[in-house]
């Protein structure tokens, strides 16, 4: 789940755009033959930056492509560990923060409706690098860092 708040600035059909983003990731991971059964989730607050160009307006719908970046910043991680493992010691839950940055190159193309003047709501395919880092988590980022996903979200624009 991908959800953002952007400021973008245009110029005719072209923008220049920053924003909040939040993602949550959530996965079930089993390790060493069921020694360790259980869920991750993590959380994660992103600061985007991109380019993007308007293609088509269609009354108050627009449609675009944008290409930028984006820092994702783990707030929060939980592990849930299953009772049913085998480990000597099961972990019922373990909270934990990775202060490793998460950096990615993000391509985007998008719906948006005009609510108001200046200000919209969008929806986004998105197709997103995550580059390799140092963190010890593991996370759909880091074993696919090739992902596709879809944002919601609201834009301010001027």
């Amino acid at each position: 789940l991908v959800v953002r708040a952007l400021f973008e600035k245009r110029f005719g059909r072209w923008g220049v755009g920053v924003g909040l983003s939040y993602t949550y990731l959530v996965a079930d991971y089993e390790m060493t033959n069921n020694m360790r059964l259980g869920k991750q989730e993590l959380h994660y607050v992103g600061i985007p930056l991109y380019a993007s160009f308007e293609f088509a307006r269609l009354g108050d719908f627009s449609f675009y492509g944008a290409l930028g970046g984006q820092m994702d910043i783990n707030t929060a991680g939980i592990l849930f560990e299953n009772p049913s493992s085998y480990a000597y010691k099961c972990i019922e839950e373990r909270r934990f923060r990775d202060k490793t940055l998460q950096f990615s190159a993000q391509a985007r193309v998008g719906a948006a409706y005009e609510i108001v003047e200046h200000f919209d709501i969008f929806v986004e395919p998105v197709l997103g690098y995550y580059f390799d880092t140092p963190s010890h988590v593991h996370s759909l980022w880091s074993d696919s860092p090739l992902t596709v996903n879809v944002a919601l979200g609201v834009r301010a624009w001027f």
